[in-house]
């Protein structure tokens, strides 16, 4: 059983040791715009839990107009980060896992007086609704910069030991807002149609590639469906993945459906308990029918039986359990050791997602330690002191963990509830 999803996959010269991924991710663990010891540390507990890809960096700024230090993301606009990065790839490299970074630009969804009171920068000038920003209708010359932004960017992810990267291109980011008629409305040679509002696609794929050896990875990572009235349909998504592939532009695809335009339209992009289990399954099962490259997919596959079945079956290549390893980061290796009862289960409540979008850092309310493994362990050892008894008063969240690392340490645990039932 899991026998193909412990299986590996070989992209160019890099094997990925299993088909289980993290998908790039802001967390607000990064300090001053690079990863630093808490972001170290919360990546390299999925390293030591045997995940096979860890997606580092989300939608990390490749140029100083898009949101990076104050909104938590890490900055790849500058050489400053290649020795962060050089570290974070020795960190995980060193237990076995593949990582690779993600670059990226937020175009309209930004505000305008944060880091650097840039302008903020779209396909067009149209208002983005939860910044309630006014974007630049991005000229010739902000296009170029750009562009060469995220080549420069590739770069330096190639020189900071990174064994890929991928450009973020969903989420109603710069590159989405491009390609999908609900945010281009330009007349010129960027928008109108699909080939044209492919263009700046092109270019900066074209410009990552000029930049980086031939045997690093590029990665793509957008929506298939933007699953809304007037923007990217099925059959775009899958033209554009075919476009990219057959022009040799990318290594791999990750797909998934929906746009994070506003709050109505955010939460189908992160499905959480409201969702059935896998419920975009489907289309990036029809991208992959599609095209030559590997199709990575994540949105709410939160089960090990669900993720063997997506890729035995042929659906998708690589399956990504973010949220899952927020909760349990030891998924791969209890399931080695068959211990899969053992896995602590993601239940969708988005806690994670919620609490970085108010500015605070990404926790799980599964799993306290998750952030904070610099002070709190994700694996209880023993104690090698004498055991004690211990009473626990109260059977509510903060009593049951109690009592469950006082048991797994090998103390004598007596919980005590007044009322019927546990769990506060």
């Amino acid at each position: 059983m899991f026998e193909t999803l412990l299986s590996p996959l070989t992209i160019k010269n890099i094997t990925i040791r299993n088909r289980i991924l993290s998908t790039a991710h802001s967390s607000g663990f990064v300090q001053d715009g690079l990863p630093q010891e808490q972001y170290l540390a919360y990546q390299e507990q999925k390293a030591i839990g045997g995940i096979g890809l860890t997606m580092v960096a989300g939608t990390s700024s490749v140029t100083p107009d898009s949101p990076g230090k104050e909104a938590g993301h890490v900055d790849v606009s500058s050489d400053d980060i290649i020795p962060h990065f050089q570290r974070l790839a020795k960190v995980v490299r060193q237990h076995g896992a593949t990582v690779f970074a993600q670059i990226g630009h937020m175009g309209r969804r930004a505000i305008w007086d944060r880091d650097n009171w840039f302008p903020v920068l779209s396909a067009s000038h149209i208002r983005e609704p939860v910044n309630h920003s006014f974007p630049k209708e991005m000229e010739d010359w902000d296009i170029s910069r750009v562009v060469k932004g995220f080549g420069d960017a590739a770069h330096r992810c190639e020189l900071g030991d990174m064994q890929g990267v991928e450009v973020g291109g969903a989420f109603s980011h710069l590159v989405e807002q491009f390609l999908s008629p609900l945010v281009n409305v330009r007349t010129d040679k960027y928008g109108g149609s699909l080939d044209n509002r492919m263009r700046f696609l092109f270019e900066i794929l074209s410009a990552m590639r000029d930049r980086v050896s031939s045997e690093f990875i590029i990665g793509f990572r957008m929506s298939a469906d933007e699953l809304r009235n007037g923007g990217i349909t099925p059959d775009e998504g899958i033209a554009i993945a075919r476009a990219v592939a057959e022009r040799g532009l990318v290594d791999y695809l990750s797909i998934i459906a929906g746009e994070g335009e506003n709050h109505i339209s955010h939460p189908t992009v992160l499905p959480g308990m409201s969702y059935p289990v896998a419920p975009f399954l489907h289309i990036a099962s029809a991208v992959k029918a599609e095209v030559n490259v590997p199709i990575f997919h994540a949105g709410r596959i939160t089960d090990l039986n669900t993720a063997e079945q997506a890729v035995a079956d042929g659906h998708i290549d690589m399956v990504g359990m973010t949220c899952s390893h927020m909760a349990d980061p030891h998924i791969v290796t209890k399931l080695r050791e068959n211990r899969a009862d053992d896995i602590r289960p993601c239940v969708g409540a988005n806690y994670c997602i919620d609490r970085f979008y108010v500015r605070g850092q990404a926790r799980c309310i599964h799993n306290a330690a998750t952030g904070r493994e610099r002070s709190m362990p994700q694996v209880i050892v023993p104690m090698r002191s004498r055991v004690k008894k211990i009473m626990v008063i109260g059977a509510g969240p903060a009593g049951l963990e109690a009592a469950r690392v006082c048991a797994s340490r090998g103390h004598d645990v007596s919980l005590f509830e007044s009322q019927n039932q546990m769990g506060g």
